[in-house]
């Protein structure tokens, strides 16, 4: 799949009257990947943020998303910015990071 691998408010172009979105920018990240590394970033989300958008992406699409697999990608790439924020100094996000990551440990994901 094409991921534009950015996607959030700040990206998205809305009609101001309808708010439906008709556009979307800032594509410096795209990739083709799986499409399950779409949905990792719902996994920062505290709860089971990732389970309901996979379900109702399902719903909108007839297209299933393997939960377990988005997990993984966000894992390995939390992984890889802590290690990267660690190396060139950056402690703040190495802290926000492995906050993440110990969040993730607690609640055995």
């Amino acid at each position: 799949f094409f991921l534009q691998e950015d996607f959030h408010g700040k990206n998205m172009l809305l009609d101001s009257s309808t708010h439906i979105m008709t556009g979307l920018i800032d594509w410096s990240d795209t990739i083709l990947a799986p499409l399950e590394q779409e949905f990792w970033v719902w996994e920062w989300s505290p709860g089971d943020g990732i389970d309901k958008a996979a379900a109702r992406y399902q719903d909108l699409t007839n297209l299933s998303i393997d939960v377990a697999s988005a997990r993984t990608w966000c894992h390995l790439n939390e992984i890889a910015d802590y290690v990267e924020q660690s190396d060139s100094g950056d402690r703040l996000g190495a802290e926000d990071s492995a906050r993440h990551i110990r969040r993730w440990i607690s609640e055995g994901k």
